[in-house]
């Protein structure tokens, strides 16, 4: 298979969202930041994946307790990591890779995922192995 590319677009105000991008043994999955800005909370304003400063730890209901409030979280085979800086190598364990925005997901301490706002735009790169 020749290298392909894929875009995927993670909504702030959706919960944990499938890409169809899987990791299987025989490939090479890397994912990139490429642009967008969201919030958690209309309030504190728009940021990028890394999340809201102002807000630091995340609750237990969250996505990822204990991570910035707002960051991109991913899931590839269960558990949940947050998206660092630099590119993302997924794991080959044959699982789907999932995004998330890190929110009190069942709306436990406020409005939940219903007031978020704004999208974040991926870049998947696939290549053999």
């Amino acid at each position: 298979m020749a290298q392909k590319i894929i875009s995927f677009t993670v909504q702030a105000n959706q919960g944990v969202q499938a890409t169809g991008v899987h990791c299987n043994n025989n490939l090479r999955v890397t994912c990139d930041f490429d642009s967008g800005t969201w919030t958690q909370n209309p309030a504190t304003g728009m940021h990028d994946w890394s999340g809201d400063g102002a807000h630091a730890q995340a609750a237990g209901e969250f996505a990822l307790p204990g991570a910035p409030e707002g960051c991109l979280v991913y899931y590839v085979g269960g558990a949940a990591t947050k998206f660092p800086a630099a590119t993302v190598v997924m794991p080959n364990n044959g699982a789907e890779v999932q995004f998330v925005i890190n929110d009190d997901l069942k709306g436990v301490h406020g409005a939940g995922l219903a007031d978020n706002q704004g999208a974040l735009v991926l870049k998947f790169t696939i290549d053999d192995i």
